[in-house]
């Protein structure tokens, strides 16, 4: 697993690619993915990205600590 960096700016440990290959996968794969409210897809595709880019549980507690 490697460390993930944080984009500050953003809030989040994942690039605009990476989001947009998560959407096209849950588009593609989960066929009732549109038809999610918006927090349940943002919950599905944290879930796919943190599969696919796993991110350390010692940066999620840095991060935690920081907010």
């Amino acid at each position: 697993m490697s460390n993930r960096t944080w984009i500050s700016s953003k809030q989040m440990f994942w690039n605009k690619d990476e989001w947009q290959e998560a959407m096209q996968h849950l588009n593609e794969n989960e066929p009732q993915f549109n038809s999610m409210s918006a927090g349940d897809q943002v919950g599905k595709m944290i879930g796919y990205l943190m599969e696919e880019y796993p991110v350390d549980q010692g940066q999620l507690d840095k991060i935690k600590a920081k907010s």
